[in-house]
């Protein structure tokens, strides 16, 4: 958070969006809040964890539940933060998948066993680490 602050205190035109890693393990609340506030897009690369979450107990409940795929569970999810997030993948059944995911909602309780998941675990490089 003390890069995206130290930034807002130098910069002349402040930053339109910011891309971070969010996922259920990792949500950074204080950060999205954040940009929320001060009108930054906050971008959330890694949605799926690197794979991880798509076998992930909680995630596979609710797919059953809404009768959808696990990735659009964690898409759905991100978008009713929001976060936005662009899934990659190199699999064109993947990006069919992923194109189902507006078609249901996550109920309150649905958002709230998904935010329980969080653990801070990170997939991807740590910021936190740089200078």
């Amino acid at each position: 958070m003390h890069h995206l602050e130290d930034l807002m205190n130098y910069c002349n035109i402040k930053p339109s969006v910011l891309q971070n890693e969010f996922h259920p393990r990792y949500q950074e609340t204080d950060i999205l809040q954040f940009c929320q506030k001060n009108n930054i897009t906050f971008m959330g690369y890694s949605p799926f964890g690197q794979g991880d979450l798509l076998s992930d107990k909680t995630v596979m409940e609710l797919a059953r539940k809404h009768d959808v795929f696990p990735t659009n569970v964690l898409v759905q999810w991100s978008l009713q933060k929001g976060v936005i997030c662009i899934p990659r993948t190199s699999k064109p059944e993947r990006v069919r998948e992923n194109l189902h995911y507006s078609s249901f909602t996550l109920d309150k309780d649905d958002m709230q066993q998904m935010s329980h998941l969080n653990d801070c675990h990170k997939f991807c490089w740590d910021p936190h680490r740089v200078i």
